[in-house]
């Protein structure tokens, strides 16, 4: 799957830098974390699957 590489990558670009300013309040920033997660999981399985 060549676009998970790219995920991870921007995934890893994000987390070098935790003192960015975030825009969003706490509850989106927790929605986005619950979403990445669920989402990595579904890769996973997927790419496990095959």
């Amino acid at each position: 799957m060549p676009g998970m590489a790219g995920i991870a990558n921007s995934r890893r670009h994000a987390d070098i830098n935790p003192r960015r300013p975030t825009s969003l309040p706490y509850g989106s920033q927790l929605l986005l974390e619950v979403c990445r997660i669920a989402f990595y999981s579904v890769c996973s399985s997927i790419y496990h699957d095959s």
